[in-house]
């Protein structure tokens, strides 16, 4: 019984950190595309000074 309940832990225990993961993944590459946008938007700018 103890066996089987440490396995259902660890597989809930895998299935968590798989989906914070996928999470943090998506939210960083949210971001990344946030900041190719302002720096897209800064270029021309940047290039006026130069």
């Amino acid at each position: 019984m103890i066996k089987k309940e440490m396995e259902r832990f660890e597989a809930n225990r895998v299935k968590d950190f798989k989906a914070i993961i996928i999470n943090y993944m998506e939210n960083l590459m949210t971001h990344q595309q946030q900041l190719i946008k302002y720096w897209e938007a800064f270029l021309p700018e940047a290039k006026a000074i130069a």
